[in-house]
C-alpha cells in the first residue's frame, strides 16, 4: 500500500496527539502526487546511496527483512 495507494475517501482519522478526529481522504490528484514524490524520493536516495558507495536494498513490511538482507549481503559480496 505504501508504494501504490489506491483512492480512499471518507476515513475516520484520529491525531494522535490533539486526540480530535476528522475525515481524510485521498482523491486521484493526492494518489498521483503522492506516487511522483515518492518516486523522485527513491531516485535521490538511491542516487545518493550509489555516489557514496553504500549497499542498499528496499523492504516493504510484508517481506522478511533478515531474508532479503541476507540475500542483498551474499549478492554484493558475489559481485566484489
Amino acid at each position: 500500500f505504501e508504494e501504490s495507494p489506491q483512492e480512499l475517501t471518507g476515513v475516520r482519522v484520529v491525531d494522535p496527539q490533539t486526540k480530535e478526529s476528522f475525515e481524510a481522504g485521498m482523491d486521484a490528484g493526492a494518489v498521483q502526487s503522492y506516487k511522483r514524490a515518492l518516486l523522485k524520493n527513491d531516485e535521490m536516495l538511491f542516487h545518493g546511496f550509489k555516489k557514496q558507495g553504500v549497499r542498499f536494498a528496499k523492504i516493504y513490511t510484508d517481506e522478511d527483512a533478515g531474508l532479503k538482507l541476507a540475500r542483498a549481503m551474499a549478492y554484493a559480496n558475489r559481485r566484489r
